[in-house]
């Protein structure tokens, strides 16, 4: 038999890949993903400027700067990069 493996299976091709993934459902009534719910709350306490204008896109595009893409080149490109 094989070896089992629960998660993900992390090697040095899988720390490489940057990927963007679309949601696997519609959200259900007002649900929001956990980063639009700090980035909201951080707009609602006057902090919003240091959390990207609230904007979630921006704020992985800060994360994404030093690799010289974008969020727009990701979705171009299919969702991997």
């Amino acid at each position: 038999g094989g070896a089992w493996r629960l998660g993900f299976d992390i090697d040095q091709a899988g720390e490489e890949m940057v990927a963007l993934r679309p949601a696997a459902i519609p959200p259900v009534g007002e649900a929001r993903s956990d980063i639009a719910i700090v980035l909201g709350l951080a707009q609602r306490l006057g902090m919003g400027e240091d959390f990207f204008g609230g904007d979630v896109e921006a704020g992985w595009d800060h994360v994404l700067a030093p690799l010289g893409i974008t969020t727009a080149e990701l979705r171009a490109r299919g969702g991997g990069g």
